[in-house]
């Protein structure tokens, strides 16, 4: 059974759906990944570019990544 965190965000809008989620890999370790899914009806390629560049520059501004 895959157990983790599974966050989900919905803009106001409801055009765009973010989040990221955590599981394990095969040696016990937390992996995490993002995700972005933005709805295309009615959007040009260029509107969904701009949707996609935006959510994810937000999640890289949200996420915790280790220190170097």
């Amino acid at each position: 059974m895959a157990e983790g965190l599974f966050v989900l965000t919905v803009n106001p809008t409801a055009d765009v759906t973010y989040g990221y989620s955590t599981s394990q890999d095969a040696h016990g370790a937390t992996i995490y990944s993002t995700w972005i899914f933005v709805k295309k009806d009615g959007s040009t390629e260029e509107d969904v570019k701009d949707k996609l560049l935006r959510v994810q520059t937000k999640l890289s501004q949200l996420t915790i990544s280790p220190s170097s």
